[in-house]
């Protein structure tokens, strides 16, 4: 049997070098690769086990991400400031330190229309929250 046959046979979350290329090299999550793969996040756990392709801890999960945090843009393959958001983010934090609470500032980012970083959602308070934990801003109270 060829190679090329045996890839054609072998479920692509049972191809190890698809596995390490896509979850090491890119950085891709288990979702993301189970879309690629038309499989189940479980089986290409499992596969990534099967093959000691050591798994990330949730810390990680987002030290190289496919989809850049707020504030963040993927440019060439890097991950760079994003000065537009930036600036969001600033109001965020300063809107908090002034004593808005997260539901508040969610409701005036829907009012004057800031757009979030999945384009025409709306702004939650604890999405604000999870940004100001992310940022070192958030208190507990």
């Amino acid at each position: 049997m060829s190679f090329i046959s045996s890839i054609c046979t072998l479920p692509l979350h049972r191809n190890k070098s698809f596995l390490h290329e896509n979850y090491i090299e890119k950085g891709l999550s288990l979702r993301q690769i189970s879309a690629l793969c038309f499989s189940s996040k479980t089986a290409v756990r499992e596969a990534l086990l099967h093959y000691n392709i050591p798994l990330r801890d949730k810390s990680q999960c987002h030290k190289n991400p496919a989809y850049p945090k707020f504030g963040k843009k993927k440019v060439k393959g890097k991950i760079v400031d994003y000065k537009k958001e930036q600036q969001i983010l600033e109001t965020i934090k300063s809107m908090y330190i002034t004593g808005n609470t997260t539901k508040q500032i969610a409701k005036f980012l829907n009012q004057m229309k800031v757009p979030t970083k999945q384009q025409g959602k709306k702004w939650y308070g604890e999405t604000i929250r999870y940004i100001l934990i992310r940022e070192g801003v958030y208190k507990k109270k």
